[in-house]
């Protein structure tokens, strides 16, 4: 386990100029679920109970993607992520696991990409089977058969996914930011792809990033991001952040 996650860190709270959400909004943002629709279901429970206690005017609940892939349950988690789609209050954004999934059906040629990145789970998920040593047949097989079983409106929720979402002085986005790029100038790939030159800045960001795509053992907070991705799938953990006005928790 120690080899997938990053460096091991501790919950880490620096000193920092204040910073909110949008006045009157609760931001929860959901880090990489993988698959793990069970762990949806717990924490969608929770978040509902949390608004029940605490009535919140503009409740959000941001997911940050990597809804799918690795973790035994994809399908299931799309039929959840597609029942919310459309409600005011959810905000979806892409992964680098959803743009697999999407690439991988419009070329076969990007199937084996996917299998290798945690798509072979997914397909199963939907009842196709693929070998572990694949033929360029076996392939073919698996894209047709992928065509024909995955619902139509799971592809249609991962086509309108978005890119980012701002409240006040944070950001959403699922891998992070290339320093010194104002936002709106951000390329899709690095919004949902970036890493190491992302995770290393120690430079201050337009916004407070909140992001996941890089595994940590617990939520990691520093100076200029938050990374929320603590590995739901191999973990049982996952973790949401509950951002309003300028406090911050996890449910």
């Amino acid at each position: 386990m120690a080899a997938f996650f990053t460096r091991a860190t501790r919950r880490r709270v620096t000193a920092v100029p204040v910073q909110g959400v949008a006045t009157g909004e609760r931001i929860y943002a959901i880090g990489d679920i993988h698959g793990r629709a069970d762990l949806l279901t717990q924490m969608l429970s929770s978040i509902n109970d949390h608004m029940a206690r605490y009535p919140i005017e503009t409740p959000r609940i941001v997911f940050l993607g990597d809804f799918i892939d690795r973790g035994p349950d994809s399908r299931g988690v799309l039929d959840i992520i597609a029942g919310l789609d459309g409600r005011d209050e959810v905000v979806l954004i892409a992964g680098n696991h959803e743009q697999f999934m999407l690439d991988a059906l419009e070329n076969v040629a990007s199937l084996s990409t996917w299998l290798w990145a945690g798509g072979r789970e997914a397909l199963l998920s939907y009842d196709i089977r693929v070998p572990m040593k694949a033929t360029e047949d076996d392939l073919v097989r698996a894209g047709v058969e992928a065509r024909q079983k995955i619902p139509p409106a799971h592809l249609a929720v991962l086509r309108r996914l978005k890119t980012h979402y701002v409240s006040g002085d944070y950001a959403f986005v699922h891998a992070g930011i290339r320093p010194g790029i104002p936002l709106e100038a951000q390329s899709a790939r690095d919004l949902m792809w970036i890493r190491e030159e992302f995770t290393t800045y120690t430079g201050s960001h337009p916004y407070m990033i909140v992001h996941g795509h890089t595994p940590v053992e617990e939520p990691d907070i520093r100076p200029n991001r938050i990374n929320i991705d603590t590995g739901a799938y191999i973990t049982g953990s996952l973790t949401c952040l509950v951002l309003e006005g300028t406090a911050r928790s996890f449910l």
